[in-house]
Order: C-alpha cells, then structure tokens, then sequence
C-alpha cells in the first residue's frame, strides 16, 4: 500500500475536490503512485462549493474518510463518482468497520457483544448494509428477543438494547457515509424499540447500601487503611470507581465553607490510562468534612507509611502496586493507578468482614444519592455532585447553584462511622 494521503483537499474552479492515494499495485506508466480525484459531496449528495475555514475542514475529514474506506477495502474510486458498492458491504462487516473507528471506553466489550449476537443471526448480518429497511431491524430484534442468553434463559430487555445499541449507532453513521438512505431504527414502533428494563424489576432494589452498612464498612477495624480510604471517597462524593482512583491531591482545591474536589479526569478500566471524563465536563464536589478527616490522616500518616515517603501534589490520591506489592514510582515520581477489578475484590473482602452481603462498587454511587435524599437535600444540587449538566433549563450548565448551597447542602449528610485515626 502507497502512503496514506489523509485529507488531501483543494479548492478548483468553484469545488471542493478530494485526492485519493491509490495502492501500489494501481502505478501509473512512469512507475509513481496513483491518485484519483473526486468530488467532495455532502452527506446529501450536493457539491461541496463555499470556500471558508469551515468547509475547508469539512472537505478534508470528508477525504480522510474516503482514505479510510478505500484502504479497508469498502470503496473503489472508479472515475469521479464516490458511490460505494453497498451490495459488497454487509451489516455485519460495516459495524464491525464502525467499531473499529470507535475510541469510546466500552468499545471492546460491544464489540464481542455483537461480533458474538450478529453470528447468532446471519440472516440480518449478511444483509447488504445499503438495503437494510425497519421491517428488517424489527424482525432482527425479534430474533434476538428469542434466542437464549448465557443464564439458558431469554435475554432481558436491558441485555437487547445493549446488543442493539451499537448496532444502531453504526447503521445511523452509515446515513451520513452515503451507505444508507435512512435509518432504520429511527421509526421503529415504541413497543418494538428496546428498553432499559430488567428481566427481574426487584433485582435493582439492593443496588445500595443503607446508611448503617456505609458505617460499619467505613469505621472496619480489619479494613486496610488504603482501602478505607477508597471507601470514604467513594461513599461520601458519589464518583465512579474510575474517576475516583484518578483523583490527585491536586484535585482538591481550598474554597470556603467545604474544600472542592474537581472531577476532570478517569481511568480507563482496561488500559489503566487516565483520559478525559466520558462527558468530558468537568464536576465540583464539595468534600464532606468526614471525608477531609479521613484524607488529612491518610496524607499524613497512612500514605507516608505505605509508600515510604510523603505525597506530592502530582501524586494519586490512592496510587496502585505492581505484582510484587511494591509501590508505583520512584521518589518524587507520581505511582500509576489502581485497577478497578482490584477495587472490586477488595470490596468483596471488606463486606464479608462486615458481615454484608456483596454489592458492586458502582452501588456506593447509588448509597449515596440514596443517603443525599434521605437527609432532603435538594435534588438539582445534589445532581451536580454526581452527573454533568443535561439539555434541560434547570440543570444547564450556566444554571450552577452556588458554591455556599452546595457546601450547605453537602453538610445535611450525617453519618458516624467508627474514626480510626
């Protein structure tokens, strides 16, 4: 294969034109690579022809990605005519191309999910991704709505949507490629459309602690003093496990009434990178001041003593170990983070010592919206603590309640756990 021209683009005789580097078996008679040029169309197949900074920038990603489909092999630029040969492009080989271009952190397991379910049902796989109608998607959700699970049972309404979901965000993508003429679950029926229900509506009713778990497993005698701390995080702010393990002390920023923890960051779950919030908005927590006691004595005393020198601000609040125990990081240098299934173990641990039953660390997320509304706080503050700002007037992002209500209402959560310092 030829070098990549990615986004090569000009601007000719009132149009916007794409160059397409062909392979090498595709020479011309002096021995150089060929290119071929075609005409950048929109996704409603008009011309391209304005000349600014912004249809620039729509003229080269729109060549990137005919680069991108001719070197997967989908599209031939024969002549000027960017059609693609839909007939030769499946649903399953199209997803399985979108999945491929997908950077969002819970790629790999839809990938194994519909790699795995589109086998199970190859008459809706190998349709040509160009002839895909909505009677065709809802016979497919049929299909799935009757196939076994991994239990022997049918597979919950939850579990089809996941499987669906991906699936559908791939063939809307391949509306604006040019591969598709519409989307063929944008018009399903509502009772057809897959919904977020389980197959058992009590199972969700234990997804929490009470209040009184949250003590017992705070103030654990047996807990190790790295995990407790964990724990205090976890359970007094309402962070996702990633985002709590990403924490540095630099996070957490003096302010009056309560310190504020700012959430910018995550770790991802199977490459242990830190990488930006999946929202990518940042969030201001005010920190409980059970939750300061705690982190005070653990940078202190507990830190110091289990990584054998004094935090720096470029530090993890919670940093991990390699295999041999040994912590991550030379002096002065900031350790890697935790693994969440590290967490999750660890949390296992520490409920049978309690004496509770196993929860998932995802559940001391829902303890404490659970705790915030029982001690009436107000549910437009509290949101703010645990999820970014939505579309809706009261939760914009411009609607932010002030830094003293937010501290005030923080300060309605009273919880005496057994203090170990």
């Amino acid at each position: 294969m030829g070098r990549r021209m990615v986004g090569q683009v000009a601007y000719v005789r009132g149009r916007w034109v794409a160059r397409v580097s062909l392979h090498r078996d595709a020479k011309r008679e002096d021995g150089r690579a060929r290119t071929s040029t075609v005409v950048v169309l929109r996704p409603d197949r008009t011309e391209l022809t304005s000349q600014s900074k912004v249809t620039h920038g729509e003229a080269r990603r729109y060549a990137a990605r005919l680069q991108a489909r001719y070197d997967e092999g989908t599209w031939s630029p024969a002549g000027a005519e960017p059609d693609v040969p839909t007939n030769a492009l499946t649903v399953e080989s199209w997803v399985s191309t979108w999945l491929g271009r997908q950077t969002y952190s819970e790629v790999a397991k839809d990938r194994a999910r519909t790699t795995r379910w589109l086998a199970l049902t190859p008459k809706f796989a190998s349709l040509p991704v160009g002839k895909v109608t909505p009677r065709d998607a809802a016979a497919w959700l049929g299909e799935l709505r009757a196939l076994p699970s991994d239990t022997g049972k049918l597979a919950a309404p939850r579990t089809i949507r996941n499987i669906a979901n991906p699936v559908s965000r791939a063939l809307k993508s391949a509306v604006f490629e040019g591969l598709l003429v519409a989307d063929p679950f944008a018009v399903l029926p509502t009772e057809i459309r897959p919904k977020s229900v389980d197959a058992d509506p009590m199972k969700r009713r234990g997804y929490r602690l009470s209040g009184t778990e949250l003590e017992t497993v705070l103030g654990e005698s047996s807990v190790a003093p790295r995990w407790r701390t964990v724990w205090y995080l976890l359970g007094l702010t309402g962070l996702r496990v990633g985002e709590a393990i990403a924490l540095h002390w630099s996070d957490l920023l003096e302010k009056k009434p309560l310190r504020c923890i700012v959430v910018t960051k995550q770790v991802h779950h199977r490459t242990r990178t830190i990488e930006a919030l999946k929202t990518h908005v940042s969030r201001d927590v005010p920190e409980h001041p059970l939750l300061r006691e705690a982190l005070e004595w653990w940078r202190e005393v507990g830190w110091p003593q289990e990584y054998g020198r004094k935090p720096l601000a470029s530090d993890l609040i919670v940093p991990g170990r390699d295999k041999g125990g040994r912590p991550w990081g030379a002096a002065g240098e900031a350790g890697g983070p935790l693994w969440s299934q590290d967490v999750y173990r660890a949390l296992q641990r520490d409920l049978t010592a309690c004496g509770i039953v196993s929860h998932r660390v995802h559940d001391l997320r829902h303890t404490l919206a659970s705790l915030c509304a029982d001690a009436g706080m107000e549910e437009n503050v509290a949101a703010r603590w645990t999820h970014a700002p939505t579309g809706q007037s009261s939760r914009h992002l411009y609607a932010l309640p002030s830094w003293e209500r937010q501290c005030t209402e923080m300060l309605k959560l009273v919880l005496k756990p057994k203090k170990h310092w």
